[in-house]
């Protein structure tokens, strides 16, 4: 990843979705669990930001520290879908479809 992001979850499900969606591109809580086995959302609730490591970690803080930190935040649907794209512009990785 070239720049600082961060994925916003403003809400339960939306964290949900991105951790089951980290966790199938390989992606690990920076203690190396899998990221579907902590729920760290209760703790900034709708202000929750997760972000990315080069080294397929994440970590989780609110949408004021990694603005503060001047990253670049995200919606989950920017990072997950982009039109017309085969691959995500923020991470880089591809973007399936079930027709494929």
């Amino acid at each position: 990843m070239k720049d600082k992001i961060a994925v916003e979850c403003k809400t339960q499900k939306e964290y949900d979705a991105l951790m089951i969606v980290l966790e199938e591109r390989g992606y690990f809580w920076c203690g190396k669990t899998k990221t579907t086995e902590n729920d760290f959302w209760e703790y900034y609730e709708k202000e929750t930001c997760v972000n990315l490591e080069n080294d397929k970690l994440i970590s989780f803080s609110s949408k004021e520290f990694y603005e503060k930190k001047k990253y670049t935040i995200i919606s989950l649907v920017d990072f997950i879908i982009r039109k017309n794209k085969k691959y995500c512009e923020y991470c880089g990785h591809e973007i399936r479809s079930d027709e494929e």
